[in-house]
């Protein structure tokens, strides 16, 4: 949500976000900005349906023209949930070229069935059928605006309780990258990213945001919250190196990993070692399953044994793991 209001106000509109685990006023600040809003979009997850729905009936009967837009990993995983009643237009796979297109569109008085039809990555009813328009290619990671966190009330998100200092710091997550190039059956992107696409912002982008961060919002801990930090490690030796160029080991780091990646020449005790000088502190893995039948089943592309392994690499260097 972050990422589509950043663009939408670049694009010159006005991007309300909503919160309602957040702001218990959320009701009010809808009612205020009805009918005037050129339309309302819901980030559904699955579990979040019921919530999302009674939220569209309420936005309905307040405002029975404001158009009703669902994206998220839901709707993208299911498009025929333009067909229900409280939704008039999904957004499948990632939104921020396609939100803005909407909001033209919408902002337009012309009849809009047909212009929404020309856009890509959009379900919708036409008529009682299922209308899907062809989907939206993947942005350049380097396309994606920093994320305007003046949208929102910082200070609401902005603590995290820290396990090693038994104490809350002040952290931001950001994205340097999208996408895996692993094959868990489990896992969205083997639907919407079914090349297996690896996308990421150049280091001198990520860095220059995160000095950004740090210095406006006086951070403590910067989250890299891809999907998969250490796919390419080349990429991570020239991060360490803008991170000790820049003097930035003073700030702490917590990524995502991979246990099959522990090994010579890759992350090693020296290799970790230096990330520890570079202010890395937690990596989290997604380790599923203590039984090789299972891990196989799920096409996880590791084992117990590398499991271990980098646990006790781990353990013997101070890190902090998350399983």
């Amino acid at each position: 949500l972050m990422y589509l209001g950043t663009v939408l106000e670049k694009a010159g509109f006005q991007a309300i976000i909503i919160d309602t685990c957040v702001q218990a006023d959320y009701a009010k600040i809808i009612a205020d900005n009805l009918p005037e809003t050129l339309f309302a979009g819901f980030s559904v997850m699955t579990p979040q349906v019921p919530h999302a729905l009674e939220m569209a009936r309420e936005i309905r009967e307040l405002s029975p023209e404001t158009p009703l837009v669902w994206g998220g990993i839901h709707p993208t995983l299911y498009p025929d949930t333009a067909l229900h009643p409280l939704c008039d237009v999904v957004v499948t796979g990632e939104g921020e070229l396609t939100v803005v297109e909407l909001a033209k569109s919408f902002s337009k008085s012309e009849t809009l069935d047909k212009k929404l039809e020309q856009i890509n990555g959009l379900a919708l009813d036409s008529d009682g059928v299922l209308t899907v328009t062809d989907p939206r290619k993947p942005l350049s990671m380097n396309e994606l605006p920093w994320v305007d966190y003046g949208l929102i009330n910082s200070e609401d998100y902005i603590f995290t309780w820290s396990l090693q200092e038994l104490r809350k710091v002040r952290v931001i997550p950001i994205h340097a990258a999208r996408g895996c190039p692993w094959h868990c059956t489990f896992c969205i992107n083997t639907t919407i990213n079914s090349q297996r696409r690896y996308r990421y912002r150049s280091n001198e982008d990520i860095l220059d945001e995160i000095e950004h961060l740090v210095k406006t919002y006086d951070l403590e801990m910067i989250i890299l919250s891809d999907e998969e930090f250490f796919a390419n490690r080349q990429r991570v030796e020239e991060f360490l190196n803008g991170v000790e160029a820049r003097n930035l080991t003073g700030v702490r780091f917590n990524a995502t990993c991979r246990v099959n990646h522990f090994r010579p020449g890759y992350i090693d005790a020296d290799f970790l070692q230096r990330l520890r000088r570079c202010g890395f502190v937690n990596l989290v893995f997604g380790f599923e399953s203590g039984s090789p039948d299972c891990l196989e089943i799920i096409q996880k592309e590791i084992s117990v044994d590398q499991g271990l392994h980098a646990a006790r690499l781990l353990a013997s260097e101070g890190f902090m793991a998350v399983w």
